[in-house]
């Protein structure tokens, strides 16, 4: 029996990548088509039917039912043929990051392996520009470490936009507010606390200018949880408010030792799911 898509036929659509005959067409969310190859989705993912069982159920259907209906954009199913190639992987440092998102959860969801080290390689490296994103890449796909890199870049992030990205069916809110309620925690404690004077020759040593440093640093702290990750910078920055004296300096040293130490403290965000 013929293939269902032979030659000449309306549906005959050319591969991007070889020579090799089509015998299955993939039909992207924006209505693009492209030509494929049952055995290379059989060879190079596990997300896909086997060639065998869609070769048995074309032969049954009509030729209609050999184009497969996908939900990633053209742009994806074009980067995840061409992994499902004996060719030399694409460079995706030049796609853009929403592209780079929907691919690597696309490799996730098709169990494409020859694609999965790279995706993961980029999405980590977008963590900085692109957190919540790449939290969500993690969390779906078990990415554990990713994960806890980029939780704390979440924490300035109000929680409508965390349940709009998970969903408002996911535990993952609530979860990531447990996260978030322990950075607050530690907001808290730079509001609350104040290291001890030094002692200096059998007294403490108190320079008028101290309050208005420790002061400022508060104010720039604010209620925000995100200000914590430039704790060390904002505390430096305002050390200039600190007359040249060394145990001034020593008593600012020990207030950032201990709301370092605080900051530790929180659980990764992977513990609380």
């Amino acid at each position: 029996m013929d293939s269902p898509l032979t030659p000449g036929t309306q549906d005959a659509i050319d591969c991007l990548y070889c020579g090799m005959e089509v015998d299955v067409i993939l039909e992207s969310s924006d209505g693009s088509r492209f030509g494929a190859h049952r055995k290379n989705l059989e060879t190079y993912s596990e997300g896909f039917p086997p060639a065998s069982a869609v070769i048995q159920k074309s032969e049954e259907t009509s030729s209609e039912d050999a184009i497969v209906k996908m939900t990633e954009n053209g742009k994806v199913i074009q980067l995840l043929l061409h992994f499902m190639h004996l060719r030399t992987q694409p460079d995706l440092r030049s796609i853009s990051f929403d592209v780079l998102d929907a691919l690597a959860n696309a490799v996730e969801k098709y169990l494409v392996y020859s694609a999965m080290q790279i995706c993961n390689f980029q999405m980590e490296a977008a963590i900085r520009d692109h957190p919540l994103e790449v939290l969500r890449y993690a969390v779906r796909n078990n990415y554990s470490e990713i994960a806890n890199a980029a939780a704390p870049l979440t924490i300035s992030r109000d929680f409508e936009t965390i349940e709009t990205t998970f969903g408002a069916d996911s535990v993952i809110p609530y979860r990531w507010l447990r996260y978030s309620s322990n950075w607050m925690k530690v907001v808290a404690f730079i509001h609350e606390t104040d290291p001890l004077p030094i002692k200096y020759k059998g007294s403490f040593h108190v320079c008028d200018s101290w309050n208005l440093f420790r002061d400022a640093v508060v104010r720039r702290v604010g209620v925000r949880p995100g200000a914590l990750l430039d704790i060390t910078q904002i505390i430096n920055e305002y050390k200039a408010w600190v007359p040249p004296c060394e145990k001034c300096r020593e008593r600012s040293q020990l207030w950032k030792t201990s709301i370092m130490s605080e900051i530790e403290k929180i659980p990764k965000f992977t513990t609380l799911l």
